[in-house]
């Protein structure tokens, strides 16, 4: 759902120079989920009318915001495309809006702004940096199967740490007939946690529909909607573990994850042992290396073998749109590793 603001004029712009406009609803819904989800000009926008091919004119109104957000939301669709050769879920490009969303009103989500106004540039920006292994940037389309998912991610400390969890949630049951029926309609209740190098639990923003207009806060778990965010404004550097979990019955659920002033933690595995003669011996040598590791700006799983002058290596590239390493491009020199003699197998 998108709210209507007034254009902004000023570039760059703070939380300030963003004004509702007067025919704008606000939140929350009568169970208290987050609306407007984000907001966008609606004021006065040039655009096609209905009379004629050629026929355009100013128009105004969350209808005219609502098409200037999915024309937004059209183009990132193609960015990731083109940058993952996969279509993002729609949960996915929700996500991206509201992660990206730069925020106005009260601190966090609120029920007049949502999560913030669009932000095109920074939602593109944040793809291509999601595609680089060096940026803090980060998004992965990954499955809920009924067990806590621990994410193990690094903070340098320079920058905020945010995460936001989203989904979409199965069709619930319409509300009773009535005015005001607050019954949460939630089915799928996911949670996110993150927990900073101290053991200290970081919670997701909540807001109170019964106080509307109050600041959010990140006090407690959130049982209302089906996008969760965590941001924590001074992180302390170290490894930061995200866990997600569930109330209720969730047996599955396709999710999508965005975080930003966080990177993977890398490792590198070298001189392994795995029976016969070493990993590590001089002949037979096998290193494998998780990160940019041909220097093409993405995340890769490198794996070189020296066996006795015959090197050779296997590249397999990062996807987050399946959440895991796929498409073999490499296989280089020598004997093929799919012989009998040599084999070697990779399982992350």
């Amino acid at each position: 759902m998108v709210g209507a603001i007034n254009d902004i004029t000023l570039d760059p712009y703070t939380a300030a120079n963003v004004n509702e406009d007067r025919f704008s609803s606000r939140g929350p819904t009568d169970d208290g989920r987050v609306k407007p989800d984000v907001v966008a000009n609606g004021n006065m926008l040039f655009s096609s009318f209905g009379q004629s091919d050629t026929a355009y004119g100013s128009l105004r109104g969350t209808s005219m915001a609502a098409p200037n957000v999915t024309g937004t939301a059209a183009l990132l669709i193609q960015h990731y495309q083109n940058l993952f050769d996969a279509a993002p879920r729609s949960a996915t490009t929700k996500g991206l809006l509201i992660h990206t969303a730069t925020d106005a009103g009260n601190v966090g989500p609120d029920y007049s702004f949502g999560w913030g106004v669009v932000n095109a540039e920074a939602a593109a920006n944040f793809l291509t940096n999601s595609n680089n292994s060096n940026s803090q940037s980060f998004l992965t389309e990954r499955t809920y199967t009924g067990s806590e998912q621990v994410i193990s991610v690094e903070s340098d400390g320079t920058n905020p740490l945010k995460v936001s969890l989203v989904w979409t949630d199965p069709a619930g049951t319409p509300q009773r007939a009535g005015l005001d029926v607050n019954t949460p309609v939630l089915v799928n209740d996911l949670d996110i946690r993150v927990v900073d190098p101290n053991g200290v639990t970081h919670y997701p923003w909540t807001l109170d529909p019964a106080n509307p207009n109050n600041p959010a806060v990140k006090t407690t778990s959130n049982s209302i909607d089906n996008v969760e965010q965590v941001l924590i404004d001074t992180p302390i550097a170290g490894k930061y573990e995200i866990r997600i979990n569930h109330k209720g019955d969730v047996s599955r659920q396709d999710y999508s994850l965005l975080s930003s002033g966080t990177q993977f933690i890398r490792y590198i595995f070298t001189g392994v042992y795995q029976g016969g003669r070493g990993w590590g011996s001089s002949r037979g040598a096998t290193s494998i290396s998780f990160g940019d590791v041909d220097g093409d700006g993405t995340d890769e799983i490198g794996v070189t073998r020296d066996d006795g002058g015959n090197s050779r290596y296997y590249v397999l590239d990062y996807n987050p749109s399946t959440g895991g390493f796929v498409d073999l491009l490499n296989d280089q020199g020598g004997r093929g590793w799919g012989s009998s003699r040599g084999a070697t197998s990779i399982s992350f």
